[in-house]
């Protein structure tokens, strides 16, 4: 279990720390786009698999994800974003 945690936090580090070790000056656009857009597609890759495991029916995590998008994209505070998924989450499994 140790040895899991230390793993992700290198993990975690080095992403958070690449900037840093490779000069923005040097790169060339689609590097630097990239580098970017890197810290989107590890979000990414952490929040679907628990979209679909977190809850049963797996449906009640998909329209939670769904509901958040939709508010996130509409320009909603977070505050309203997370409330909201939780919401439409609980209401799609008690539904079940």
């Amino acid at each position: 279990m140790a040895a899991l945690i230390i793993g992700m936090a290198l993990v975690t580090y080095a992403l958070r720390a690449i900037p840093f070790w490779l000069p923005l000056a040097g790169r060339s656009p689609r590097a630097r786009r990239f580098f970017d857009l890197l810290p989107f597609a590890v979000l990414g890759a952490l929040i679907v698999p628990g979209v679909f495991q977190a809850t049963e029916p797996p449906a009640a995590g998909v329209a939670g994800a769904a509901a958040a998008a939709g508010l996130a994209w509409r320009g909603r505070p977070l505050i309203v974003v997370v409330l909201g998924a939780v919401a439409v989450t609980a209401a799609v499994s008690a539904s079940f």
